[in-house]
């Protein structure tokens, strides 16, 4: 499956200036990095100094009420700048904007662009203001089982290690948990997606893989995958040459079995160790 074509950037005469606020978990990261990738190859300039950049791309929570008030004070920070003219561009995207949408504009008017977890790629539209012709850019789809590949990151995380996105969304009804309602079902990437992924971020430096998901431990069942997470893991074991450690993220411990325990143990590279979310006990 060839990558999605980088949208051209024509309209303005000068590249953005870009800064980003990327909030939230892991997979929220790999998003960041995505978007980040993305409008590095579309010309745009990526700046570290906020105070360098006229356009500034949040990529929210929405999972936690803290995490919704965090984003919001950011956003409403960031348009008093732009109301002073420090800013051109306020971008909104992720978990967040699919979960509120058109409400966070109408809680500050100074937004400029709403992009839901479905239009990832649409960022490059958005801080580029390719919609010209729209006073507000809104990309607001809904779920559909696109394939999550994340290749092509600018990552954010430390050299030596990188997440590894194994699969997006979730098929628990936790009644405490709105992941299902934002990221929608569970959909899992194949294993020679995942395994590309993973010599891509090797070549890039990675010593240490975290593999995540909404519920890692459920890898597959959406594809009837009879190997699951069980497979994954020794194919990763035998495949990840100049990885180190690959650790297992975000286990469902109601969906833990035998043959997981026994991939673990008998994996070299896999760490000896699963990542338990405290609201899954």
């Amino acid at each position: 499956m060839e990558a999605a074509p980088v949208q051209s950037a024509q309209p303005l005469n000068d590249p953005p200036v870009v800064s980003f606020v990327s909030l939230g978990c892991a997979k929220n990261l790999v998003d960041s990095e995505m978007m980040l990738g993305k409008l590095a190859e579309s010309g745009a300039v990526i700046s570290g100094d906020e105070a360098l950049a006229d356009t500034v791309v949040v990529n929210t929570c929405g999972f936690l009420e803290a995490a919704r008030r965090e984003a919001m004070e950011i956003i409403r920070e960031l348009a008093e700048r732009k109301r002073a003219g420090e800013l051109r561009r306020i971008v909104v995207a992720g978990c967040l904007v699919q979960r509120d949408g058109e409400a966070i504009r109408q809680a500050v008017p100074e937004v400029d662009a709403l992009i839901g977890v479905n239009n990832r790629d649409d960022v490059v539209r958005a801080v580029w203001r390719l919609d010209r012709d729209a006073s507000v850019d809104r990309y607001l789809g809904d779920y559909h089982g696109q394939p999550w590949r994340d290749q092509g990151r600018l990552r954010l995380t430390p050299r030596h290690y990188a997440y590894l996105r194994i699969s997006e969304g979730c098929n628990q009804k936790c009644t405490f948990c709105t992941i299902p309602s934002i990221r929608g079902p569970m959909h899992s990437k194949t294993p020679d997606e995942i395994a590309g992924e993973a010599r891509e971020l090797i070549a890039d430096g990675a010593r240490e893989l975290l593999l995540i998901g909404q519920d890692t431990t459920s890898y597959g069942e959406d594809r009837a995958d009879s190997t699951g997470l069980a497979g994954l893991l020794r194919r990763l074991d035998a495949d990840c040459d100049g990885a180190d450690w690959i650790r297992l993220m975000y286990v469902y411990p109601s969906v833990l079995t035998d043959a997981m325990i026994d991939a673990i143990a008998e994996c070299e590279r896999v760490v000896k160790y699963i990542d338990i979310p405290l609201q899954h006990i």
